[in-house]
């Protein structure tokens, strides 16, 4: 990985790995704004059994990459 490598699967992994550095035990309410919603519904899809519950606040469920 060089410096500006990023994906969705890493920024998955980076919180990830950030719940488990709290040593969160219990299930999370999970809150993401924007990009950071995108973020949430995939971790969420990867970690259904550490998510409580999902807020979502001007997210999308996939990015719009074509340009007008």
């Amino acid at each position: 990985m060089t410096y500006y490598d990023y994906s969705m699967d890493i920024f998955v992994e980076d919180l990830n790995k950030l719940i488990n550095f709290f040593n969160l035990q219990k299930e999370i309410f999970l809150c993401g704004i924007s990009l950071s919603g995108m973020i949430a519904q995939n971790y969420v899809l990867k970690y259904p059994e550490k998510v409580k519950a999902l807020i979502l606040i001007a997210s999308s469920a996939k990015a719009d990459l074509k340009r007008s």
